[in-house]
């Protein structure tokens, strides 16, 4: 029921449907877990590597 799906409207969705969603969230939740475990590990980093990884990523 995340991202704005009803419960009524995942009540309709094809076998199809549902496991795609199914394989949607799946890859969500690991790209969300590759962020946090980037963020842990720069939260270890220090003040030169930090800023050098910023830097890289446009901030």
């Amino acid at each position: 029921m995340a991202h704005g799906h009803r419960r009524a409207d995942i009540l309709g969705y094809t076998l199809a449907q549902v496991r795609a969603f199914m394989g949607a969230a799946a890859r969500q939740a690991r790209q969300e877990q590759i962020g946090m475990a980037v963020a842990l590990r720069m939260a270890q980093a220090d003040g030169k590597t930090w800023r050098a990884c910023l830097k890289e990523m446009g901030g």
